[in-house]
Formats: C-alpha cells, structure tokens, sequence
C-alpha cells in the first residue's frame, strides 16, 4: 500500500504498470504484482509505504479485534474485484485517516498509527467506498520510458525545430496521439 502525503511518485510494477501517486492519492496492489522500483519526478516525495501478507495482517487484525470476522480475505478480493490493484484519488475520508498518522513535525506516534491502519484497511473493504477503476493515472511501462526519452531529447536540443511528424516517426508513434501528451 502506498499513500503519498506530498509530491509526487512514480510507482512501477512487475507486470509493466506505472502508477503517478500525487498528493493524497493511494494505491494498494497484491504481493505478486510488486512494486519493483519507484522514481520522484519532482524531485520531492513524501509518503507513507505498507507491504504485508496474508498471515501478518490476520494476525494484526485478530489482535485489533479479537472476535472478529474481518481477515486479510476481504481486503485481498476487494483489490481483485478491481483487477489486482486498488486505487483511491484524493478521496477524503482516507485523507483525513493519514492526515492523524504524521503529526506537524514529521513524527508519528506508534499506537495511534496502528488504530488508523486498522481504519484505512476498514475503510478499504467497506462497499461504500468510491475506487477508481485503474484507468488514466497508469501507463504502459514502455511508453513512460519512450515518453520520457522524447522528453530529454527535446529538452537537450532546444536550439532545434523539431516537428511532431519528425518524433512520430522516429518513435514510431501516430503523431495524432503526440498532442494529446
């Protein structure tokens, strides 16, 4: 799981998925699909990363509630039912759970942290909660890597007209698609 508190992060998975994580956005996927590598475009991050099992988070969970019926089996099928990732853009509820995690000065007191993780993952599996379908902040791995070598391209020639048909060619891009970009 990965909540970003400010900037921005480039979250890449095994399965050639890049997510773009900006302030308040959170993203969890499942073990499998795991986040191999992540960049900081902005040059800036700050955020909050979570990675655990099945077993651990029983446990975790069955010491928070001890008679409960709410196991790491309805976090992990309502990430599935979203095609094995769980995106939440700027949603406040969650917001406003993080928000009491970090205090002002960049500390976190222990305690209260584990009762708020047990907030977001209720929140999570709740039904009411609004999940993006993962559509338009996630790309393609090989066309974030072709994107951004245009990008330096352009950017260490400056003093040289380069036109769009050029770079559709040369990348082999429609050169439609390049002014939507």
């Amino acid at each position: 799981m990965n909540y970003c508190i400010s900037g921005r992060c480039e979250l890449h998975y095994k399965n050639n998925k890049v997510f773009y994580v900006g302030t308040g956005d959170f993203v969890a996927a499942l073990l499998d699909n795991e986040q191999y590598k992540h960049s900081f475009p902005l040059g800036n991050y700050k955020g909050i990363s979570i990675v655990t099992n099945e077993k651990k988070l029983d446990a975790f969970l069955k010491a928070i509630f001890v008679n409960t019926k709410i196991t790491s089996f309805m976090l992990l099928q309502k990430i599935k039912e979203y095609g094995q990732y769980m995106v939440l853009l700027n949603n406040s509820t969650l917001q406003a759970i993080m928000k009491e995690i970090i205090e002002p000065d960049d500390s976190f007191w222990k305690e209260k942290s584990i009762l708020k993780f047990t907030e977001v993952i209720l929140l999570i599996i709740n039904d009411d909660v609004e999940v993006s379908q993962v559509k338009g902040k996630h790309f393609d791995r090989n066309l974030t890597n072709k994107v951004k070598q245009i990008k330096k391209e352009v950017a260490e020639n400056t003093e040289l007209y380069t036109k769009i048909e050029e770079i559709s060619k040369k990348y082999n891009i429609n050169s439609n698609m390049l002014p939507l970009w």
